[in-house]
């Protein structure tokens, strides 16, 4: 089943304008010209066949290399098979080779953040140890080694889905969790220094709420997924919750980066209070 939702993108301003929300994913407008080609470009990596269900979850440039994360542990490219453990790199460019780092989770790693030197990376999932040390869903990591920061606070008690590293300074962390390196955060949705890892109380919008479909299973409140405005000045948030910082917002809402804290602005759609059906846990997942 496959639902086609609202209209929404961003324009130059920051302002929501146009997109498509396609199931469980938007489709933004194109960037480039002409059609995308159905056959990936030589010497591309892939995922193995392993057996199991794998998967890329997030794919990030930095500079002229690209980092994915996700649930996988071999990756092939031109007949040659590598052990990489749910977070690898390769160039951005022709022919695209897969680098040395190899940074090892023992779980589904779901969001990375680079830094602006390209020189360390925030990883937010579902997992307990990096390369063997404690880490509870959430770490700072280098990528010129395969090591944890291990001052920088990495404790999160439920999963992470998605880690956005913001202009002014912060770093945002959606998900599943309710308290950050041993104390109570704002639920689902949580602001943390980027130098230290600790809360800086930028967000506290109070993400509520969750939708109740009868004869499936449950999905919990969650932030889900969240994208940054061309400006830098509007960040898109997604995920199961009906209401956010005390206003009706119903699986999507858009967030002003003020200097002093993040708030919810007016921009809200009825549309997205609709279910395709009773029997159909939908939310939406993407935007742009």
């Amino acid at each position: 089943m496959r639902r086609l939702g609202h209209r929404l993108v961003w324009s130059a301003a920051g302002v929501v304008t146009s997109a498509i929300v396609v199931g469980a994913l938007a489709l933004a407008p194109a960037q480039a010209q002409g059609p995308v080609s159905p056959v990936p470009a030589n010497g591309t990596p892939a995922l193995a066949t392993t057996g199991t269900t794998e998967q890329v979850r997030q794919i990030v440039q930095c500079g002229s290399t690209m980092f994915a994360v996700g649930s996988f542990t071999e990756i092939t490219q031109g007949g040659v098979t590598y052990h990489r453990n749910n977070i690898f790199s390769f160039s951005a460019t022709a022919p695209y080779t897969i680098t040395s780092w190899t940074p090892s989770t023992n779980g589904t790693v779901n969001s990375i953040a680079l830094t602006s030197d390209c020189q360390h990376a925030y990883i937010g999932g579902s997992f307990t140890n990096v390369d063997g040390v404690a880490a509870n869903n959430i770490a700072y990591i280098r990528t010129y080694n395969n090591t944890l920061v291990n001052f920088w606070g990495h404790n999160v008690n439920a999963q992470v889905n998605t880690v956005l590293l913001t202009p002014n300074g912060h770093l945002l962390i959606g998900g599943l969790f309710t308290t950050i390196n041993g104390n109570s955060a704002p639920a689902y949705y949580a602001s943390l220094n980027p130098a230290n890892g600790a809360q800086d109380g930028y967000l506290n919008l109070n993400v509520s709420g969750h939708y109740v479909y009868p004869g499936v299973g449950q999905n919990g409140t969650m932030i889900y997924n969240q994208q940054l405005a061309p400006d830098g000045s509007y960040v898109l948030a997604e995920g199961d919750f009906t209401s956010v910082q005390g206003q009706p917002r119903q699986q999507i809402f858009q967030m002003h980066l003020a200097k002093s804290n993040g708030n919810v602005t007016g921009w809200t759609s009825n549309e997205f209070g609709q279910h395709c059906t009773d029997q159909h846990p939908f939310y939406v997942k993407a935007a742009a």
